[in-house]
């Protein structure tokens, strides 16, 4: 998830999609280029995983939803390596092979770049996040659903002797009231703007007063 605003402008979103193909359908051709761009906040980017729920979603890459768990945690391996080994690296597990990799550029955020673990998971999900996770966020769930699963995330912090202080909780919610105003109601912009505001308040004035504090990701659709 780019932080950054030129991305933001350029997608209109915060999220950017990636798709996964099988290596011997792909042809990569020429001489290996990159761009770099530090953002707006100084940092290149949050890197936020979630496995996703819908198997659906899973078919047009002819993936498979019931080992995409696994797949997910060895990524992150796989990811870490990429962004914080020295020179090259390999990998050799389950499913990724690489030899004598090295990517560029590195990341310039320090320690590192901020990970935002997502997901309703009872188990692997709270591990994944203790060990990985700047962050952990859950979305759109209920105040009982999110309550509990950042317990099992501290839970899951404390076995490996991780401080639970240390992992930012956070919720998602969409706007609905946001999304019938842009949508459905006529009215001026201008208006739209500052009604758009007072719901975005109140949510994040709930959200304190409700939850205790935390951070506050809105869907306005």
């Amino acid at each position: 998830m780019c932080h950054c605003l030129l991305c933001q402008r350029r997608t209109g979103t915060t999220y950017s999609v990636h798709a996964y193909f099988p290596i011997d359908k792909v042809k990569v051709e020429g001489q290996t280029q990159f761009y770099s761009r530090t953002g707006d906040s100084g940092g290149r980017v949050d890197f936020a995983c979630g496995r996703g729920y819908d198997r659906r979603e899973y078919l047009p890459f002819g993936a498979d939803f019931m080992t995409s768990a696994e797949m997910m945690e060895e990524s992150m391996e796989v990811i870490l390596k990429a962004w914080t080994s020295p020179g090259p690296w390999s990998h050799k597990g389950r499913f990724f092979d690489i030899q004598d990799m090295e990517i560029t550029p590195k990341p310039v955020q320090q320690p590192g770049v901020p990970i935002i673990v997502g997901g309703g998971g009872t188990k692997r999900t709270p591990r994944l996040a203790a060990r990985y996770a700047t962050e952990f966020n859950r979305a759109f769930s209920s105040l009982e659903d999110f309550t509990a699963q950042c317990g099992r995330v501290r839970e899951a912090c404390r076995a490996i002797d991780r401080d639970p202080a240390t992992l930012r909780t956070t919720i998602a919610l969409i706007g609905v009231v946001l999304w019938l105003v842009n949508a459905y109601i006529p009215m001026p912009p201008p208006v739209k703007t500052v009604l758009n505001v007072a719901v975005c308040i109140f949510l994040v004035i709930w959200l304190f007063q409700v939850l205790g504090g935390g951070h506050l990701v809105l869907f306005p659709r």
